[in-house]
């Protein structure tokens, strides 16, 4: 689900089980699909949001260290 606020945009996906393990395992199939990316099959314009994406997904170091807490 998408939700748009004033200056942001807010993604919820419903994992149906652990959603940090569901999330590392989005950014790894993601960062692997970019690896393939070379200059014959990049898109004419680049990427401008993906990085963006990419980036804001990533916790800080504090709350990635609390994510792996028990």
């Amino acid at each position: 689900m998408v939700r748009f606020e004033h200056d942001s945009y807010v993604i919820e996906v419903h994992t149906g089980g652990n959603p940090v393990e569901s999330w590392m395992k989005l950014h790894e199939e993601i960062s692997y699909l970019i690896s393939l990316v070379d200059q014959n099959n990049c898109p004419e314009d680049g990427f401008a949001y993906l990085p963006q994406l990419l980036g804001d997904m990533m916790p800080s170091w504090e709350t990635a260290h609390k994510m792996t807490e028990h």
